[in-house]
């Protein structure tokens, strides 16, 4: 069997002296060395200076901190974005491994090619953390299901999964994050088990626990940022209508069926996170409405006969700083967002907030933090007579010292359009790293959204 390509992922929590017992006793025992190694810190401590010498700097080690407690599920959602490799091996900072001659690695991913229906591999065997038994169809022990009404079907605990299982599972995590205590781990297992997902187990303890005494799972943790999804509406078209094969003029065409396609699709995906609005902003004079804003909406009162992006974003970001919003996401209907890899990206930021965060995403939308909200709201009569509000944005919060940031995953596409035209869907053409995406059309929009249910963990049953 070819040797196993795989990612060693650690959640850490200032305990760093069984973090260094947990790396010295897995590689003292593991058959095959992992590719990279990825360390998270949930704390505001820096790397251990033991990770700094010369036999670790060849192991390919990545550490990622905070600048605040935020919690395991939040340094979770972190690793699974920095994930490589098509395999990981997940654990945490307080285990120890025995000295024994096991193949462990290479037994587990065997398991996993052979059994789509075993999630995970867990390394514990018969600890007594949890009931081992014997199924005619496996050569190998299963975890069993429901013990404790909830256990068997996930665990944050050592052992190899598959990167798209971790990737499918980061709606759920960043939607748990926050929330402290064992809570989301139950209902996660309980969840994938129902979905007739099983743990299976090598039959024997490679990996014993060993911090039970230092546990931090139930410290408070800080608050999550409020946080604002600004999609701006062209509901007048000032181009008029489109000539026949101008498919420049067709961007601002259909303007209903264009927002309601955003409101069936990924603007759904951030309903599951409490701590989200979304509004979708229009000009109340430019587009004419005689009616009050329905739940969802926002009218900005600007009586001026400019494009709508630029009248709507003073006043956009006065509403969102009068508010008490951390971030502003803002984009338009024509654009695609990933709500989970977005969320994760803000995440980032809200840990590490040094007062300014102007993150850009190369045309299909750009993110604000509080600070530089009250920037462009001061700024209103140097930025009503732009066009492009995006680049006046960016002028201005560059005289303020806020410097842009280009997030990681971004796209967009010369010709306009993200698959080349509003007709064409072309899934392969998706990145798995992007957060945005411009121009998407109402179809492409539906088709995405159908799309992404496919990377989900399919139900089993």
């Amino acid at each position: 069997m070819t040797k196993t390509n795989y990612s060693l992922c650690i959640t850490s929590c200032d305990r760093h002296d069984l973090l260094k017992t947990t790396l010295d006793s897995y590689f003292a025992v593991v058959d095959e060395k992992p590719t990279e190694i990825l360390i998270y810190e949930d704390s505001e401590q820096v790397m251990p200076a033991f990770l700094k010498g010369d036999v670790w700097r060849t192991r390919n080690v990545r550490w990622f901190g905070s600048k605040a407690r935020m919690g395991q599920y939040f340094s979770i959602a972190q690793l699974i974005r920095e994930v490589n490799e098509d395999y990981v091996m997940w654990g945490e900072d307080d285990w120890l491994f025995q000295d024994q001659n096991c193949f462990f690695v290479r037994q587990s991913r065997e398991i996993l090619d052979k059994y789509p229906e075993i999630i995970q591999v867990s390394l514990r065997g018969n600890t007594g953390w949890h009931t081992l038994i014997d199924v005619a169809k496996y050569p190998f022990k299963l975890v069993a299901p429901y013990e404790r009404e909830v256990w068997g079907g996930w665990s944050w605990n050592f052992g190899l999964r598959r990167r798209s299982t971790l990737v499918s599972l980061l709606p759920f995590v960043l939607g748990h994050v926050g929330i402290k205590g064992v809570k989301p781990e139950r209902e996660l297992s309980r969840d994938l088990l129902d979905q007739h997902y099983r743990m299976a187990d090598l039959g024997r303890p490679i990996a014993t626990h060993n911090g039970s005494n230092r546990r931090r799972v139930n410290e408070d943790l800080r608050p999550l940022p409020k946080i604002l999804i600004a999609i701006s509406v062209h509901m007048s078209l000032p181009y008029g209508a489109p000539e026949p094969g101008d498919t420049k003029k067709s961007l601002t065409t259909s303007p209903n069926e264009q927002t309601r396609a955003c409101r069936d699709t990924w603007v759904k995906d951030f309903s599951h996170f409490q701590n989200v609005t979304v509004k979708f902003v229009y000009n109340k004079y430019l587009d004419y409405h005689n009616r009050q804003p329905l739940q969802g909406e926002m009218f900005v009162d600007d009586n001026d006969d400019h494009g709508p992006l630029t009248q709507n974003t003073p006043g956009l970001y006065k509403y969102a700083y009068d508010r008490g919003f951390e971030f502003v996401f803002t984009c338009d209907t024509l654009t695609w967002v990933f709500a989970d890899r977005l969320l994760t990206e803000i995440m980032r930021y809200h840990c590490h907030d040094d007062g300014y965060c102007c993150a850009k995403l190369c045309g299909s939308g750009y993110l604000l933090c509080r600070n530089t909200c009250r920037i462009v709201a001061e700024n209103e009569a140097t930025l009503r007579h732009e066009y492009a509000e995006d680049l006046r944005v960016n002028s201005v919060l560059g005289a303020a010292a806020a410097i842009p940031i280009t997030l990681p995953a971004q796209s967009c596409d010369d010709s306009g359009f993200f698959f080349g035209s509003p007709e064409k869907f072309t899934p392969s053409l998706i990145p798995d790293d992007i957060v945005a995406a411009h121009a998407v059309f109402p179809e492409q929009m539906r088709a995405w959204h159908a799309q992404t249910k496919k990377w989900k963990i399919p139900n089993r049953t």
